[in-house]
């Protein structure tokens, strides 16, 4: 198929295009560029604007103070909640003896321990930002807060002494009294 002379001629004329732009220099875009100028606003026109509570900065300020607001509704449970949840169980397996020894690092009874390992957890995912953040216990925080318990409220100042008796409510009344003054710390 051959083509008519014409059509080529159209053809190139297609293929071809032509921008047309002046050239600017320094002095042309100074001049050109800044002509707006900005009105002076006073202090209190500024305050006013600041304070002012719309629904989008309302809306903005939720979500910053509660992330799970904004992520929760697009979250896509088929493809993500079983490998949450084995995740979940995996790292709750792990915390639990963590946070029990970390408390009795700390000095302080056991049971602390677990409640140091849930809570953190717990409230990050409520106000949280980061998925790739580690939260809960950490030996060397249990150790310092260790080292300021048995400052405080040492085994010596309670007469705790381990005998193999069979009324051991004062040997209990005085561990729970040390445990009650190292939780105060």
């Amino acid at each position: 198929m051959e083509l008519a002379s014409g059509e080529d001629d159209c053809l190139c004329q297609r293929q071809k295009y032509c921008v047309e732009r002046p050239i600017c220099t320094q002095e042309y875009l100074q001049e050109h560029l800044h002509q707006r100028k900005k009105e002076p606003v006073s202090i209190l026109h500024k305050i006013s604007q600041s304070c002012r509570c719309t629904t989008k900065k309302a809306k903005s300020q939720l979500y910053n103070f509660l992330p799970i607001l904004k992520w929760l509704p697009r979250y896509p449970v088929k493809e993500y909640l079983l490998g949450d949840i084995i995740s979940g169980l995996s790292t709750g397996v792990m915390q639990l003896p963590q946070g029990l020894a970390y408390a009795l690092l700390a000095a302080v009874p056991p049971v602390f321990g677990l409640y140091s390992s849930f809570y953190p957890v717990f409230l990050y995912t409520f106000f949280g930002t980061s998925r790739h953040i580690s939260i809960g216990t950490f030996a060397v925080i249990s150790l310092m807060i260790g080292g300021v318990a048995i400052r405080i409220a040492p085994d010596e100042m309670f007469h705790i002494v381990e005998t193999n008796v069979t009324n051991s409510t004062d040997y209990l009344e005085k561990i729970e009294a040390r445990d009650a003054m190292r939780v105060k710390v």
